[in-house]
């Protein structure tokens, strides 16, 4: 009697008070993992790389669909430089190397961020509620009046490109981090590109209206546009034997000179 009592609790144990394997889903090589593809950040995933160690190495990144359900990586910088990224869909791309098996990528759907609105708030205003974020009243001074100096070598630089001024170069280049810390350019609109050249400089796509913003964390101290004319449109001027051609958004052939026909 006591032993058909001793052999139902120990049944009863294997079948009810047992937890079955928490890695059940990751047997194997990661070809045969059945890991729940909803789920981000995946419990399972977490599971088996604590149990394998130096055996599995785990990369992530991240893509979002700008339209036609294409995907795109994630720029580093995203919501940073351009806001509107974090509104879009977005999924995760985990790659898993494990040792002696081929390597496998798992997509999850993630959510996009419910990101707060932006504030707009004078820079002046912005330096008076934030009095420990400079040295003194002379630097928090220094530091709103280059906010507009910033905004002024924007406008300026756009402006001397569309007219032709660009040195050389067909693409406009805005370095995003101007030399007084504290503070970011902020792009708006989707159209006016992601592309950084380098950690700091932006190239705006070309004959884009660009919605553009200077701000910082969650603020916004000045809002403004900017045209990024179009190199690519051009008229060749001649004067006698004496030709050139002129680039621009709207180019017109210097005084003495007529366009080619």
């Amino acid at each position: 009697m006591k032993w058909f009592i001793s052999t139902s609790l120990l049944l009863s144990l294997i079948t009810v008070g047992l937890p079955a394997s928490s890695y059940a889903a990751t047997d194997g090589c990661p070809q045969n993992w059945n890991i729940d593809a909803s789920q981000y950040p995946n419990s399972e995933l977490e599971s088996v790389k604590v149990t394998l160690g130096r055996n599995i190495v785990v990369t992530e990144s991240t893509e979002y669909s700008p339209k036609d359900n294409s995907w795109v990586k994630m720029p580093f910088y995203n919501s940073r430089y351009f806001p509107w990224i974090d509104q879009l869909p977005q999924r995760k791309i985990v790659k898993v190397e494990v040792k002696d098996c081929p390597a496998r990528s798992f997509i999850f759907p993630v959510q996009a961020n419910s990101a707060l609105p932006l504030q707009d708030i004078s820079a002046a205003e912005w330096a008076e509620k934030n009095p420990t974020k400079f040295r003194n009243f002379k630097a928090a001074e220094e530091w709103v009046a280059s906010i507009a100096t910033y905004k002024e070598f924007i406008i300026k630089t756009s402006q001397r490109f569309n007219n032709g001024k660009s040195n050389g170069f067909e693409k406009l280049n805005i370095d995003v981090r101007y030399p007084n810390p504290g503070y970011v350019l902020l792009i708006f609109n989707q159209e006016c590109g992601t592309e950084l050249i380098t950690p700091t400089v932006f190239r705006l796509k070309q004959g884009t209206k660009c919605q553009l913003g200077i701000g910082t964390e969650g603020v916004v101290f000045e809002r403004f546009e900017i045209q990024n004319g179009n190199l690519n449109s051009s008229v060749v001027c001649v004067k006698g034997k004496t030709q050139k051609t002129v680039k621009g958004t709207n180019p017109k052939c210097p005084k003495g000179y007529k366009v080619k026909t």
